[in-house]
């Protein structure tokens, strides 16, 4: 493209038709229909041989984008002066580099918080076993540096105070949006399960702990039971207990507004939400905050060029 020599002509393509309501076919159909004289880029002059409810199909096609063009006008950028495109564009990469630095630290961090399964009480031959999952708030602040301890009561039976955790794991316990599970194996059958009461020791740096909920499920019999909190265990938050019993939910309680809310909304901003995301991910979720970046820059990316060729 050589600006001094060449000449520019802009056409504008433009597809249009003319539809009417067919209550037969429960569809917009163009038969005894045609698109009139006085058509313009601007109003849609419609014949029809029939009266019905009418409507106007009407499609610009997008404008093409010429990289040569694009490309020799950067090389003219001394000339015309116009540097916002490439300011952007440089702007964009910079905070994009930036924020995958971010983000790869972050996702280093969260490998740490991400548990495998870990068994309790595995000597025990020919037990009970029981699946346990403790599932922490999503949100920022909500996971705790203290030691968790958990005991189950079933009609036929309890266990003791059990501690969750292992300190010769290098892993974070009960970190923000995690979900810890953990294998007990019980001498004794406990039976149908009443209730849990869970605590922990108010140690480390940050022991307050948002904690969602406990699922619990009897291997023996596959029946699952969930214990709901969504409340503090803290002694500067809430009302200052770190020592709580919780009765077995039943179906009202797992379906009432309070915890499908609380659920739901964690769920679709922390997690489902591409861009907020980047900072509320979920450890244990394998989408990484440096996937759900490159993901947000592709949209960006996209977005300026429908822009450029729509408008």
């Amino acid at each position: 493209y050589n600006a001094s020599t060449d000449v520019n002509y802009t056409m504008s393509v433009s597809m249009t038709g003319c539809l009417y309501w067919s209550n037969s076919k429960s569809k917009w159909a163009g038969e005894g229909c045609k698109v009139g004289p006085n058509s313009d880029a601007s109003k849609l002059h419609c014949l029809c041989n029939h009266l019905s409810a009418f409507g106007g199909d009407f499609f610009v096609a997008p404008n093409p984008i010429d990289f040569d063009k694009v490309f020799a006008e950067f090389g003219r950028m001394g000339e015309t002066g116009n540097f916002v495109v490439l300011s952007t564009i440089c702007v964009i990469w910079g905070l994009f580099i930036a924020g995958m630095i971010f983000a790869r630290k972050a996702d280093k961090k969260d490998e740490k918080k991400v548990r495998l399964i870990l068994y309790l009480a595995e000597n025990i031959e020919n037990g009970f076993v029981y699946q346990i999952s403790v599932q922490t708030g999503m949100w920022r602040g909500y996971g705790t540096t203290a030691n968790v301890g958990l005991s189950i009561f079933g009609e036929e039976g309890k266990t003791g105070d059990i501690l969750l955790t292992d300190p010769e794991l290098e892993k974070v316990f009960f970190a923000r949006g995690s979900i810890n599970n953990f294998t007990l194996v019980v001498p004794e059958d406990l039976g149908e399960l009443t209730k849990i009461k869970i605590w922990h020791d108010n140690s480390g740096r940050s022991p307050a702990w948002f904690f969602h909920q406990v699922m619990i499920v009897d291997m023996q019999t596959e029946k699952q039971y969930y214990f709901l909190a969504n409340r503090w265990l803290a002694v500067e938050k809430g009302d200052g207990q770190i020592d709580i019993e919780i009765p077995k939910a039943e179906k009202k309680d797992l379906s009432g507004f309070r915890n499908l809310f609380y659920s739901r909304t964690a769920k679709s901003l922390g997690d489902g939400h591409l861009w907020l995301s980047l900072f509320t991910r979920p450890p244990h979720n394998p989408f990484t905050r440096c996937q759900r970046l490159g993901c947000c820059l592709s949209i960006l990316f996209a977005t300026m060029v429908t822009n450029a060729m729509f408008y």
